[in-house]
């Protein structure tokens, strides 16, 4: 029987695809990216998000350390657009980090849920990131008040998919494998971490994609949790 409950944070709880879009056009605005870039926002939004996705595949792989991702994913987006203006990159950077982190945006069902399941369960949050941006988008986004424990990577020393951050959570909470479920979207750090470790697990998969995990323990909303736990 289940007693604690480990939650992604990004893209299974915290809507990391609104919000960043919600700043990432207004520091464009801001800064006159798209007339200097002589694009559209959406061409450029685009670009980033590619470039973004490819630099945290590096700093999971540590290739890259945390403060050359920052800023060089809006450097290579820059680049893309042929221009070459590194303090730019680093000001769109330093923007970013400051308002993306306070979007508001929850996934749908997100605090429903969380109150449904926080009377029975003790309910934790394992995310790969940045000790200050995930503090702060749990801060902001008002999802402190339903966690007993947080474990970022940058903290703990592990990332996801590595069983470890895992193993360090576990041994903080005092509980075995046996007594864990985790849920996340994503199947190279949240569901392979769990299955290294152990650990039952939901997919959560509101896009459908295919993949290898038996349709009984993927979700495609959050409220499905109500019915299943």
């Amino acid at each position: 029987m289940y007693k604690h409950i480990f939650f992604d944070l990004d893209h299974t709880l915290w809507d990391h695809d609104k919000n960043s879009h919600e700043a990432l056009s207004a520091i464009t605005d801001n800064h006159g990216v798209n007339n200097i870039c002589n694009t559209d926002f959406k061409t450029f939004h685009h670009k980033y998000v590619d470039i973004n996705y490819s630099l945290w595949t590096d700093y999971h792989q540590k290739k890259i350390e945390k403060e050359l991702l920052r800023w060089k994913r809006f450097d290579l987006t820059l680049n893309a657009f042929k221009v070459d203006n590194e303090k730019l990159a680093k000001q769109m950077a330093d923007d970013y980090l400051d308002m993306c982190p306070k979007g508001p945006h929850l996934i749908d069902d997100a605090h429903e849920v969380l109150e449904y399941l926080q009377p029975k369960y003790k309910l934790h949050v394992v995310t790969n990131g940045f000790k200050e941006a995930q503090y702060t988008k749990i801060k902001h986004s008002d999802l402190h008040q339903y966690f007993t424990e947080i474990f970022i990577s940058e903290e703990v020393g592990y990332l996801k998919p590595n069983p470890k951050i895992f193993e360090v959570a576990m041994d903080k909470i005092e509980t075995t494998v046996d007594e864990c479920l985790m849920i996340g979207d994503n199947l190279d750090t949240d569901i392979a971490g769990a299955q290294n470790a152990g650990m039952d697990f939901y997919f959560f998969n509101p896009e459908n994609k295919e993949s290898e995990i038996k349709e009984s323990a993927q979700i495609t909303e959050l409220k499905q949790l109500l019915e299943l736990l």
